[in-house]
This record gives C-alpha cells, structure tokens and sequence, in this order.
C-alpha cells in the first residue's frame, strides 16, 4: 500500500535535445511529505540519452541529492553507451524528517552526453520491507 506519492517527468519529444557538460543539471525533483523519520523511501529514476555524434562513446554522470540540489549524494552511478542509452534503477533510503525533497542530476565531464528523453523521478512511501537495492 502506497501512503505518499510523487512523480515528475518529461516524454521524449516534450523538449529539445540538450548537451550535457563538465557543471552539475538538475533534471528534475520530487518532494513527499508528511513523512515519519525511519519510514523506507522508495525511489526511481530514468533518463534516456545519447552520445554526442563526435564521440565513439557516451559517459553520464547521475546523481541522486537528498535535501537540495547541492545536498548530500544518497544515489551515484555512471553510466557508457555506443549509441544511445536508457539509464533506470530503483532504491531506497530512510526518511530523516517531516518533508523529503530528492532531485535527479546528470553531468558528463568530457560533454560525452546529450539528454533526449524521457527522464523521471518517483518517490513513494510505502509499507517498510518491499525494496530493491538500499542506499547507505
């Protein structure tokens, strides 16, 4: 049973194509609220992109922050493609406070990405014990 639930994305096409550099972008936030400390934080992100034609390989850099867009990382992963990729996964953490607020980042420190869609952000609070992979 889900308790709390928000979601915020953009279908492919919804938006030009833009490239993806060395400074941290915010795609995209959620924020779920109330929230009871210690309560399991289901997250779920998705991003799709592509590597710039000038390069045989794309590099991304994806973060999850807690709090801000400059807050702590509770989500790091990078990710490479030939062509064109869609990067997903699943996670959860524990609430901390009242309010939680997470926002997905990208960044590619060489400009090796290029974000086309769709990308998305899901939090939801549910019953504790039906998770997938939990992040320290």
């Amino acid at each position: 049973m889900i308790q709390r639930y928000h979601k915020v994305e953009a279908p492919a096409g919804s938006f030009p194509v833009f490239d993806i550099g060395r400074s941290e972008v915010v795609l995209t936030s959620v924020s779920l609220f109330p929230v009871n400390p210690g309560e399991q934080i289901m997250l779920r992100m998705e991003i799709g992109w592509e590597r710039p034609v000038q390069w045989d390989t794309g590099e991304l850099e994806v973060a999850v922050r807690h709090g801000s867009k400059v807050g702590p990382v509770v989500y790091w992963t990078t990710e490479n493609c030939f062509q064109e990729a869609k990067t997903s996964d699943s996670f959860t953490v524990k609430a901390s406070g009242f309010a939680e607020h997470f926002y997905l980042t990208v960044r590619s420190a060489e400009g090796r990405a290029r974000i086309k869609g769709p990308f998305q952000l899901e939090g939801k609070v549910g019953i504790a014990g039906r998770s997938t992979k939990e992040q320290p």
